[in-house]
């Protein structure tokens, strides 16, 4: 498993194929992106979040490099802190143990790579699986805003998570 930037040329059609109806697309960009995904509107939220907060977007590839997940990451120097959006798993990937280790090689590029002291993210209280999955790689909830999103007649909370580094780890 392999972290690398993304490329919209080469990767932008695996991405779209994860999201397959409205309801995970809305729980992986909280509509920040009109369903279905097009390239346009992805790469237009990318731009933004680079030009706003640096962020960078990266795919986590097979030994193959074929894109098996995708998320988008920022450094805040003044408190040596990460920040992980829009991250997604190709749902055939679902289950068997790879979104954990997707997350530990984050976590490892992150604290190794990029030097941080903490990784935050945003998950919403429904997507129950992806908060196992992070609480199993370290992240801890710290708030939890209730009703911060409505999507179509459910209103789902937005939980803030965090994982710090291990001195092991950096």
């Amino acid at each position: 498993m392999n972290i690398r930037l993304y490329n919209a040329k080469t990767d932008y059609s695996y991405i779209e194929s994860w999201i397959k109806d409205e309801r995970p697309h809305a729980l992986w960009c909280a509509n920040l992106m009109p369903y279905p995904l097009s390239e346009d509107s992805l790469s237009m939220v990318l731009n933004g979040i680079k030009e706003k907060w640096g962020a960078e977007a990266y795919v986590v590839t097979a030994n193959n490099d074929i894109p098996i997940g995708f998320f988008a990451y920022s450094v805040n120097l003044s408190d040596k802190s990460g920040f992980l959006q829009f991250v997604i798993l190709d749902d055939k990937q679902r289950g068997n143990g790879t979104g954990t280790q997707m997350l530990e090689k984050i976590l490892q590029y992150a604290f190794k790579i990029t030097k941080v002291t903490s990784v935050r993210l945003c998950v919403f209280d429904v997507n129950e699986r992806a908060r196992r999955c992070y609480a199993k790689v370290g992240f801890q909830e710290v708030s939890l805003t209730e009703n911060a999103f409505v999507f179509k007649d459910e209103q789902w909370g937005r939980c803030s998570m965090v994982a710090i580094c291990d001195k092991d780890e950096g």
